[in-house]
């Protein structure tokens, strides 16, 4: 019975919190946090606001997103991609935005490529047949 209102003691300290910040928010949040734990680069912290600046000029001037697209319109729509999404335009126009690709290692920065990479060599190993699932839904 302690356990039961343990939790509803804490159920009801998050109120204020939820009236505060709003429901929506608090997902907004908690989808953040998650993108972090499955992967770094699925938000943007590598890249700076200058250096997206910079792709947004350098993709522009060279009409990456069409001859029309305006600076304004280019950079609305690169400042809502994640790391990974920069990295991967970053990829695709190596001649213009290369210098902007991330380092190899950055790409494995997960904790779970980290653990993958020390648990999956043995186990291929012993002949070993592994199936793994997203927990993404």
């Amino acid at each position: 019975d302690g356990d039961e209102s343990e939790g509803q003691a804490a159920e009801q300290g998050t109120e204020p919190v939820v009236a505060k910040l709003g429901s929506q928010r608090i997902n907004n949040l908690f989808t953040h946090l998650r993108k972090i734990a499955l992967h770094p680069l699925l938000v943007r912290h590598r890249y700076t606001d200058a250096m997206l600046e910079d792709m947004v000029s350098l993709a522009t001037r060279h009409g990456l997103f069409g001859g029309q697209c305006t600076v304004e319109r280019v950079g609305k729509e690169m400042n809502g991609w994640s790391d990974f999404q920069l990295h991967n335009f970053a990829e695709s126009y190596r001649g213009v935005l290369g210098h902007y690709a991330l380092e190899a290692e950055c790409l494995m920065t997960s904790g779970k490529l980290k653990e993958l990479t020390r648990l999956l060599p043995p186990m291929k190993a012993k002949g070993s047949r592994v199936l793994l699932f997203s927990q993404w839904t």
